[in-house]
């Protein structure tokens, strides 16, 4: 296109000398110099040389997508029409998946607030203040008289429970909806026959 501005950024593949990338509309007096990835040229163009190592891993993205499309079994207009049952049943099951293990929430709640860190001895650096005085606060109700007396297996037995039953749940609220959408049809059935009738 006539008056369209350069490209800023020239991405080139390993394997493709920067000199074939050059377009035909560059001038005979432009001089392609040899760039490292990173460097410009004079009109600003930026080298940049791909390493591979940029691509996230898809794990975490596939095991929620298992999760939610396993349970996502009608259509919603949003996230907030998705009934609260459905939703928490999604993300337990996903926490499930990521740990191998019913995960216990002081422990995700750490595990999502704390910046990661590249040597496991560095101090845990919070994301907000406020966030670590909620992790102690809930260290401190699992610390208390009651919640001492109560074991890890206990635990892990009752958090199983807990998403047994929240599962139960999702499974009738889904029930519900279907029989209400059942009904639903069989009115709308009776009226066009009424209305039928009444012609």
């Amino acid at each position: 296109m006539t008056g369209t501005p350069p490209l800023t950024q020239c991405f080139v593949h390993p394997s493709v000398s920067f000199s074939s990338t050059v377009t035909s509309s560059a001038t005979p007096d432009d001089e392609t110099p040899t760039l490292a990835p990173g460097q410009k040229d004079r009109l600003g163009r930026v080298m940049i040389e791909p390493d591979g190592s940029s691509n996230p891993a898809k794990d975490a993205a596939q095991a929620l997508k298992d999760c939610v499309r396993r349970l996502f079994t009608q259509a919603y207009h949003s996230w907030s029409e998705i009934p609260n049952s459905i939703r928490q049943t999604m993300f337990n099951e996903f926490k499930e998946k990521e740990m191998g293990r019913t995960p216990i929430e002081p422990e995700v709640f750490k595990m999502t607030h704390v910046k990661k860190k590249e040597n496991k001895s560095d101090p845990d650096v919070w994301v907000e203040e406020r966030t670590e005085r909620t992790f102690s606060g809930i260290q401190g109700i699992g610390s208390s008289c009651q919640a001492e007396a109560l074991d890890g297996v206990q635990i892990a037995a009752m958090s199983a429970q807990i998403a047994q039953l929240t599962s139960a749940l999702a499974k009738s609220e889904r029930r519900r909806v279907a029989e209400q959408q059942s009904m639903s049809a069989t009115i709308q059935q009776i009226k066009e026959q009424v209305m039928n009738h009444a012609r």
